[in-house]
């Protein structure tokens, strides 16, 4: 099992890197293939509207996907879960590898979305982007917890 966590937009927020970081090697202690990548964020140049920002945006992400993904977009639009029913589909999720994708500050373009294997919503409030990768990992984290019958989740 792999994941791959890619964003548009370099991480900015030390503290919630901090998490993320400390969440993906929690991960990775697990035995699980963890990396990292982000993608340019054309939302604050004036050059574009906010249409061809996320259409950029859309095209570095398909780029940055390798083969054989399966595509988890992050997107208000997306299912919202509890987490035992995030654990009963992560293995699915992450073979052979999973990409967890968190758009720009205008989130991801409806081409992308229409690519995706699954749409998922962590909450139906938003998030910086920063904390959202943070929140995300831990999620990703507590749902191998539940799977492999570690405690944590409690």
């Amino acid at each position: 099992m792999k994941i791959l966590f890619l964003s548009v937009g370099k991480p900015k927020q030390p503290e919630a890197t901090a998490l993320f970081t400390e969440y993906s090697g929690r991960i990775r202690r697990m035995g699980l293939e963890v990396e990292a990548r982000w993608v340019k964020d054309f939302s604050g140049e004036d050059r574009f509207s906010g249409e061809q920002s996320m259409e950029l945006e859309a095209a570095a992400l398909l780029n940055a996907l390798p083969d054989r993904s399966r595509i988890i977009a992050l997107d208000r639009s997306g299912t919202m879960m509890n987490s035992r029913q995030l654990a009963s589909r992560i293995e699915d999720w992450t073979t052979p590898r999973g990409v967890f994708v968190i758009g720009g500050p205008l989130g991801l373009h409806r081409s992308f979305l229409a690519k995706a294997d699954q749409c998922w919503s962590l909450s139906a409030l938003t998030f910086p982007h920063d904390l959202a990768r943070a929140v995300l990992s831990e999620q990703v984290y507590r749902a191998l917890t539940l799977v492999r019958r570690i405690p944590y989740h409690k």
